[in-house]
């Protein structure tokens, strides 16, 4: 996984990636992380989209972040890359 530049390798790298984002983004209780219902699988890819919902303030249930996440599975299911390609909330129906 790589983000901004930086790599993390292995399960300590995304073990240390996921407890870094938990604390910046989640642990506050500013956000909430929430998933599109828009899964879709091709062989060795997997595409969904995850957001960052405000979860207090004026703008609560707000997109304040989205990306499109792009995973490549080696044979047996296991994460091989991991892309987040930052896109723009649509705006809410």
């Amino acid at each position: 996984m790589s983000v901004e530049g930086t790599q993390f390798r292995g399960h300590d790298g995304l073990l240390d990636r996921v407890a870094e984002a938990y604390g910046l983004f989640v642990a506050s209780g500013e956000y909430q992380i929430a998933c599109d219902d828009d899964i879709s699988v091709h062989d060795d890819v997997v595409l969904f989209t995850v957001q960052l919902r405000y979860a207090e303030g004026p703008h609560v249930g707000e997109v304040a972040w989205a990306a499109r996440v792009f995973l490549v599975l080696d044979d047996e299911g296991r994460i091989l890359q991991d892309y987040h390609l930052t896109v723009q909330p649509l705006p809410e129906a």
